[in-house]
């Protein structure tokens, strides 16, 4: 069974269909833009839903603004000044490596200066001891700053050796130092002549430093013409300091030399008792051990 044929459009429907053809072979030979299709229309719940949004982010907005415009009011009456920036750190300038740390203060320091008066005559001679680990750094200086001072005549002008003196080491029982030996070195040849320094340690190394350290210090002193502040400044600061401490000391030693008085008190010797007999009693007029003292 054959179906139907399909009912013919009615004049209308032709007509519109063929508008149709016109505009659609008119856009393809003119290249109109056709017009996108109006949107559908909304339901009414769309448009609520929308409105209620839009709603909403305008009341946050003006809620946050209203926050925004109370605090700066808060800000201005308060007048809050800002706070001034911190200061710059000045620059400080890196000490060099070869360049020792300062010694500590006097109160600290383990490096002491003190003079001794040796000899028939009495010279004061200059006595360093550095026992402390703090006088490390100087002392490692001590070598160097001897052969700059004395030059090319460094190595047959300069003299030490361990001394063993009774005066000296009585001096050195008076002041503390007994424990350490003492070494003292002798300027043989040159300008500087004469000179003589005495310096202490436990162990020859210490006393070979030491000792060198103690001529530098005689000789800023002999010579203050030739070893100036100017020449202290390339050495570590502990050598100025020691200068100091040495002059210092150099001028009470010297006042008490002209006021007679003795750098090591004189001990008075005790009389010792006689013998006791044979029997183990004492001679008639000496009481016993322990016994009361007669009546008077």
């Amino acid at each position: 069974v054959k179906p139907p044929p399909p009912p013919k459009p009615s004049s209308h429907q032709v007509s519109a269909l063929a508008e149709t053809w016109e505009d659609l072979e008119a856009v393809l030979e003119n290249d109109v833009e056709v017009p996108p299709p109006p949107p559908p229309p909304r339901t009414s719940q769309e448009s609520s839903l929308q409105g209620s949004s839009e709603q909403s982010i305008i009341t946050e907005g003006q809620v946050l603004a209203s926050a925004v415009n109370d605090l700066l009011d808060d800000v201005d009456r308060a007048n809050v000044a800002a706070p001034p920036p911190p200061p710059l750190q000045q620059y400080q300038q890196q000490t060099p490596s070869w360049f020792a740390p300062p010694i500590p203060s006097e109160g600290s320091m383990s490096l002491r200066v003190e003079w001794c008066p040796l000899g028939a005559n009495g010279r004061l001679h200059l006595c360093l001891n550095c026992p402390g680990e703090d006088s490390e750094p100087l002392l490692q200086h001590a070598a160097n700053i001897a052969s700059t001072m004395l030059g090319a005549d460094m190595p047959n002008a300069f003299k030490d050796d361990d001394i063993d003196s009774p005066e000296l080491a009585a001096f050195l029982n008076h002041v503390g130092w007994g424990d350490s030996i003492a070494r003292q070195c002798f300027v043989m040849d040159g300008p500087y002549a004469g000179i003589s320094a005495i310096g202490l340690g436990t162990n020859v190394k210490k006393r070979k430093r030491t000792v060198k350290l103690a001529m530098a210090l005689a000789l800023c002193l002999d010579w203050p013409q030739h070893f100036g502040p100017d020449f202290w400044s390339g050495w570590p600061a502990g050598l100025a300091h020691l200068v100091e401490q040495a002059r210092e000391k150099r001028r009470d030693a010297a006042a008490q030399v002209a006021s007679g008085t003795p750098f090591v008190p004189a001990q008075i010797p005790c009389k010792a008792p006689p013998p006791l007999p044979m029997g183990g009693l004492p001679p008639p007029g000496i009481a016993p051990v322990g016994a009361s003292p007669p009546p008077p």
